[in-house]
């Protein structure tokens, strides 16, 4: 897979958007304002999962509003694990952040995980709430066990969706190298990747609700599994 070769932006942004018309223009607000005060360059790509509501609508108008946003459309609903990676493929930053769109990670932490990957020399970390679970109202314990049977069941390290790393992991040159999902390539590629973790701030999500219905837990199951066994 071949994308845009590199204009010095320092970090790319990449926000998997479903169903977020409300809380998009609070997101935006908070990364420019992470940034604002910042000599950095950087770009935000949303990516739309096929929202059912006006997020698509939401994303065009910011990026014809601000040049360094860009928004993707899907064809069809691929979930948020595909979604990101199709994000991260249309990258140009030196190192490449991904959040999700329900503000319940902070966007000013995307400079801790920044500062924490340059200095430490890592290629990856992920930012790690321990409050995650108590603060979407369910079982910590319940939730924590659960990761861990997952994790074993996978064979792959602790991970989450709130993550930097740096551009030449996943590119060589211009040519993407994931070929499943973003954990199944850091599997696949553990024993060449520095990975760090850093503690972050977490809160309840900004508006609505989880779309994550069981169905839909289902299924990421055994999409998340294809893509650990398959590669």
């Amino acid at each position: 897979m071949q994308a845009n070769q590199n204009h010095f932006i320092e970090i790319s942004i990449v926000v998997p958007v479903y169903n977020s018309e409300i809380i998009l223009p609070e997101l935006i607000l908070q990364i420019f304002n992470t940034f604002k005060e910042k000599d950095f360059h950087y770009e935000i790509i949303l990516v739309n999962d096929c929202s059912t509501d006006k997020s698509w609508n939401r994303i065009q108008e910011f990026s014809q509003k601000h040049s360094n946003i860009k928004g993707i459309k899907n064809e069809r609903n691929i979930g948020q694990a595909y979604t990101s990676l199709k994000g991260i493929a249309q990258s140009k930053g030196d190192f490449i952040v991904t959040i999700d769109d329900d503000l319940e990670y902070h966007p000013s932490d995307i400079l801790l995980l920044y500062h924490h990957i340059k200095e430490n020399h890592f290629d990856l970390v992920f930012g790690i709430a321990k409050e995650k679970y108590r603060k979407q109202g369910k079982s910590q314990k319940l939730a924590e066990f659960r990761n861990k049977l997952l994790n074993k069941i996978w064979n792959k390290p602790i991970t989450d969706s709130f993550k930097i790393f740096r551009r030449n992991m996943v590119f060589n040159n211009d040519v993407f190298l994931p070929e499943t999902h973003f954990e199944g390539f850091v599997k696949k590629n553990i024993r060449k990747i520095n990975i760090g973790y850093l503690e972050v701030n977490f809160s309840p999500r900004f508006a609505g609700k989880s779309n994550y219905t069981f169905l839909k837990k289902w299924r990421l199951f055994v999409q998340m599994s294809r893509g650990f066994f398959n590669i």
